[in-house]
């Protein structure tokens, strides 16, 4: 981007460079992006980059639902609680190796 820029002869400065992560909010940002924040760069998380990349409120809880219901819906959820079982039982079993006790 930036040096497109530059070959067009365009200024650019931080405030034009964003980065957007999918989910999430703003608050819940780790270190990482909070620091890329800190150097000018804008920084939109979950339901505001989908409200500034679209321009429709409430997109993301509407995309979450849809994908809440079709996962409900969907033929794997016998296979998802089974994964789940055998994952705690192997925990379970072994909680000296996740610092459980």
């Amino acid at each position: 981007m930036t040096n497109l820029a530059r070959t067009n002869h365009l200024p650019l400065d931080a405030s034009d460079k964003v980065v957007g992560v999918l989910y999430g909010a703003h608050n819940d940002l780790s270190t990482m992006y909070r620091t890329i924040e800190n150097d000018g760069i804008n920084v939109f998380a979950g339901e505001e980059l989908f409200y500034h990349i679209t321009g429709i409120r409430g997109l993301y809880q509407g995309l979450i639902e849809s994908a809440r219901r079709a996962a409900e819906n969907s033929q794997m959820q016998e296979s998802i609680q089974k994964l789940i079982k055998e994952v705690e039982s192997g925990i379970n079993s072994h909680k000296d190796l996740y610092g459980l006790q």
